[in-house]
């Protein structure tokens, strides 16, 4: 493993801000290799490759607009990065690296462009609170722990093209429901997936799928309203006492009340969507 550059090394605490100067087309691998103070890059539009490790372990870095044209974004390039809520892809990626995003745990939204026909080892595994993915009709492969401890993943849009899914791609992704396929149960069963992803083979399957992915309740919110507050918290406490029925397994409801994802509701999911909905704690 190449080392960061001496520069970086010496001043990594001290950059918060960088600003890539029109005209820059790469960023040299390790060039901001954990600078734990980094907030915010500015890339080019002249840019088109990454390297990797770039910004590994930047654990500040809260978003990434990756340009257009790049086509090439390094192993481990964000890994790490814990604040990161915000991913915009490439259109001219045609693949995702190893563990490029390994670790994002507040990633919550991912889209994956057209041209994507590959995702690799552990790309985005323990992103935990990425709810949903819709793959891209090209994609052909997802290698090894590609999706792995996904606790947050709830549903997956699958088309025909991905018939190659690697050993532990979905694993840990306990709270995986729901499988939508564009096209039939037929040629589902002729794709080869690795029977070690246990939940993604135990999802509920859609078949014939069209369009996008339903809307996912919100985190703490039971009641439906669009926010979660203390009354969400005494409708998920009564619920897990059994003094409201109205929340069942397998409703949108009990999805949003489950906040420990654990899959049983307990006095333990009221507390935290109580300390949401005052800001002490952020629900996937």
């Amino acid at each position: 493993m190449e080392a960061p550059s001496a520069w970086t090394q010496t001043h990594r605490k001290d950059i918060k801000e960088v600003i890539l100067k029109t005209g820059v087309t790469s960023v040299a691998a390790h060039s901001f290799y954990d600078c734990p103070n980094l907030e915010k890059v500015s890339f080019p539009a002249s840019l088109e490759q990454i390297g990797r490790y770039a910004f590994y372990r930047c654990v500040s870095l809260k978003e990434a607009v990756i340009p257009s044209n790049v086509s090439f974004i390094g192993d481990y390039t964000f890994l790490g990065c814990t604040a990161l809520s915000k991913l915009k892809l490439p259109v001219a990626l045609s693949s995702i690296s190893d563990y490029t995003f390994m670790s994002c745990v507040n990633l919550t939204e991912l889209d994956i462009p057209a041209g994507v026909d590959s995702i690799g080892s552990a790309a985005f595994a323990e992103c935990r609170r990425l709810r949903s993915v819709a793959f891209p009709q090209g994609l052909r492969i997802l290698k090894i722990n590609a999706f792995s401890n996904c606790e947050g993943l709830r549903q997956v849009r699958i088309s025909p093209a991905l018939n190659d899914i690697k050993m532990y791609a979905f694993s840990g992704c306990r709270n995986l429901t729901d499988v939508y396929y564009t096209c039939t149960e037929t040629e589902w069963k002729n794709a080869l997936v690795d029977p070690s992803n246990t939940y993604l083979l135990n999802a509920k399957m859609h078949y014939n799928w069209k369009g996008a992915l339903p809307e996912l309740p919100i985190p703490g919110d039971p009641d439906g309203d669009g926010k979660v507050t203390s009354a969400d918290a005494r409708l998920a406490l009564r619920a897990s006492v059994g003094l409201d029925g109205t929340i069942k397994p397998g409703t949108k409801a009990f999805l949003a009340a489950d906040a420990d994802l654990d899959g049983v509701l307990t006095p333990a999911d009221a507390r935290l969507i109580l300390r949401a909905s005052v800001g002490l704690e952020k629900l996937v």
